[in-house]
């Protein structure tokens, strides 16, 4: 097939939106003819990357936008809010003559990875792909009041973005206009069928291949003694990682570190928090360090903790399962959809005290259980392999594909307004 991408943010080398951007555009490449639409403040990193390791066959890249001042400060600034929806408006006119030579059997959105933004692509008359997208899900109502005030201002301005922009025809036009819609996670796989969307289908936007599956040689087949305890992420208040050292405090008697890797605005609030629980000689922050670095902590570590309260998906939880390391999370948001009972624990977001508890009883669990541990580390691994691989994401995008460009092939007394299960075991 002829697919023409639209990945505002697309680049080598790079995590979070950047990289899925870049992972589905060269995976694609593999089966078909791929041409990317993307910003032009990634035309340095992609065309650097590829005069040192080659082009790539079947792959081209069109540059659209300022370079500056818009992209200064990355994708989460807020004037990129803004831009990004001027960007998404006017790419279809920007990029109408590589889109005519061209000549794309299907269209389809990848970054942002957000479904409140409009896409002038769905208007194109050529089936148009919405997503993966995600953005639904948000902050349950008894944890707002676990926020720090910027965090609970930063919640509500982020729910008031949301609601306009569902008022906003553009937006309704792309939701409807689409073949089909990829929805990141539940809440907003139910959003889009609310907005009028023809198909919906859940698939989350991140996966491994062997290039980024953890080397062999770095993953344990037991964990490090003592025990360690790991969380991975921006330090940021929808994170829940104050939910994380607080369960850590119920296990004192434990004799366990906890180890916080990256960085961010709440890690002066966090390291209060610490001291207040008299956890200093226990809880380490890291900030960032090398990938390498990274895994060896992780593949020793007992669990992942990642109970995030609306996270749309991400790489931090596959990545742990890659290397045997159980994970717990909320039932909430992407996580949700990666995460089962068998490879870790899945906790109801029905309070902040509640989901302590229960993290604090599956820390249990698996420190003093290595039969336990055992077991859902290698169920981790499988689901991985089984569920979580690029090729089996293609698949699910291709299946998509063929039925938004033969529409008529589909069961005649399908519905046609439905949430449906995505050909491939990547989705729910």
């Amino acid at each position: 097939m002829r697919i023409l991408l639209s990945a505002f943010a697309c680049g080598p080398g790079r995590g979070s939106e950047p990289g899925v951007g870049w992972a589905v555009a060269t995976r694609l490449a593999k089966r078909h003819h791929v041409h990317v639409l993307t910003h032009r403040y990634n035309q340095k990193g992609i065309e650097q990357h590829l005069d040192e390791h080659g082009d790539i066959e079947n792959l081209e890249f069109s540059y659209y936008g300022s370079p500056r001042p818009y992209y200064d400060h990355g994708i989460k600034s807020f004037t990129i809010q803004f831009y990004y929806y001027y960007w998404q408006r006017k790419i279809a006119q920007w990029a109408q003559d590589a889109i005519l030579a061209f000549k794309p059997d299907v269209i389809q959105h990848v970054t942002l990875v957000r479904y409140w933004t409009p896409s002038s692509l769905a208007s194109m008359g050529i089936p148009f792909i919405f997503g993966p997208v995600g953005g639904a899900d948000a902050t349950p109502k008894g944890f707002i009041k676990t926020l720090t005030l910027r965090g609970r201002i930063t919640e509500r301005v982020r729910s008031l973005a949301q609601g306009l922009s569902e008022r906003d025809p553009a937006m309704k036009r792309t939701i409807r206009s689409a073949a089909a819609v990829v929805a990141t996670t539940r809440s907003t796989a139910e959003r889009a069928r609310s907005l009028g969307a023809k198909r919906v289908s859940i698939i989350g936007e991140s996966a491994l291949d062997e290039g980024l599956m953890p080397a062999s040689s770095s993953i344990k087949k037991t964990p490090d003694r003592p025990a360690r305890f790991i969380v991975s992420a921006r330090l940021i208040h929808w994170k829940g990682i104050n939910l994380s050292i607080q369960a850590f405090a119920k296990c004192r008697d434990l004799d366990a570190t906890l180890e916080i890797f990256g960085d961010g605005p709440e890690r002066q609030n966090l390291w209060t928090l610490v001291k207040r629980l008299r956890l200093t000689d226990r809880v380490i922050f890291r900030g960032h360090v090398a990938r390498n670095d990274y895994l060896k902590r992780l593949s020793g570590s007992i669990a992942l903790l990642h109970p995030s309260l609306h996270d749309s998906g991400g790489w931090v939880c596959i990545e742990a399962m890659a290397t045997g390391v159980p994970v717990v999370c909320l039932d909430a948001g992407g996580p949700a959809t990666q995460v089962d009972q068998s490879c870790g624990y899945i906790i109801d977001p029905i309070a902040s005290r509640y989901v302590i508890n229960k993290m604090a009883m599956a820390m249990r669990e698996l420190t003093t259980n290595p039969a336990l541990h055992a077991q859902k580390s290698q169920a981790a691994k499988k689901a991985v392999r089984d569920r979580h691989t690029w090729d089996s994401k293609i698949d699910s995008f291709e299946a998509l594909y063929e039925r938004a460009i033969h529409p008529r092939k589909q069961e005649p007394n399908a519905s046609t307004n439905q949430l449906e299960k995505s050909p491939t075991p990547l989705s729910l």
